[in-house]
């Protein structure tokens, strides 16, 4: 009994003492950090590039809370991090660099929503993510600080899906008889909400789930919604989507952030990213796009 006893105390010890050395270390990187602005808190993005196959750059803004995933055009040739800024015509010296090759990129960001989500019902997800980062860290595959790994996660644990933007790169139609242009690589740093746009904001929501009627009873919810109070929006068409979808899409045209995300938190999408397209023709704010997996919450939240 007296040694199990003494075996808890030294084990409950052990983790206190590892706690403490961690935040002692996070603080005292406040100092050195190559992210000064996750500690000021101010619009100057943290920029992450993530070499999988193909990259990810991440620019993530402190002061709203918000970060652009820009998925990068895939290459016949893997291009390195310098090449990579270069061709974007971005500082190598602003930009934090992570190898994860030969990781591909939608097993990365799938497994980083899910673990995103469900970190707070399973904390054994946390010494995973520490293991990760010793491991590529060991192997000389990121430049991230110790220190500044430790802001950075304390920042992600207050995140939320839906504070990422995803943007997929634009890609070259093929012309006949004409050799194809390389795609270029075209990254967004700048992910402030739209905070001067004025009026409700404007959805488009389009049935891709093959249930009839369901694209019709969400608008009727979100109108209900808007007349309550509960969200200032408007709904100007509804329709069938051409193509069937296993999961639900958020189209954002007009970087009206905010208010997507509270409109999304209503729908119970608040898990979903948000698909960037800023699309200038575009005649609304959102698209609203109902997969297979959409479920009508019974109430407003």
């Amino acid at each position: 009994m007296e040694r199990n006893y003494l075996k808890k105390q030294l084990t409950l010890r052990l983790v206190i003492y590892c706690a403490a050395a961690i935040l002692l270390y996070g603080a005292a990187a406040q100092y050195h950090s190559s992210a000064p602005s996750l500690i000021k808190r101010t619009d100057e993005p943290v920029n992450v590039l993530l070499l999988s196959n193909p990259p990810i750059f991440i620019a993530y803004n402190p002061k709203f809370k918000k970060a652009v995933v820009n998925n990068l055009p895939s290459s016949k040739k893997a291009l390195t991090a310098e090449e990579i800024l270069q061709k974007a015509k971005i500082n190598e010296d602003k930009v934090i660099t992570v190898d994860l090759r030969p990781e591909k990129r939608i097993e990365f960001w799938d497994g980083f929503k899910s673990n995103l989500q469900s970190w707070r019902v399973k904390p054994y997800i946390i010494f995973s993510y520490f293991y990760s980062y010793i491991k590529l860290k060991w192997k000389g595959k990121t430049d991230l600080s110790f220190g500044d790994f430790i802001l950075i996660s304390a920042e992600l644990s207050t995140l939320k899906t839906s504070d990422f933007a995803v943007q997929n790169p634009l890609v070259d139609k093929i012309i006949k008889g004409k050799k194809q242009k390389e795609t270029p690589i075209s990254i967004t740093t700048d992910i402030k909400p739209n905070q001067t746009a004025q009026g409700p904001l404007v959805i488009e929501v389009f049935n891709a789930s093959g249930r009839n009627g369901l694209a019709g009873e969400v608008t009727k919810f979100l109108r209900d919604l808007n007349n309550r109070g509960v969200i200032n929006i408007d709904v100007i068409n509804y329709a069938s989507y051409p193509e069937l979808l296993e999961k639900t899409k958020i189209l954002d045209n007009t970087a009206r952030l905010l208010e997507i995300q509270q409109t999304a938190y209503q729908l119970g999408l608040e898990s979903r990213e948000i698909y960037s397209q800023r699309d200038k023709n575009a005649i609304s704010d959102v698209k609203i796009i109902l997969g297979k997996d959409f479920v009508l919450p019974k109430r407003s939240k």
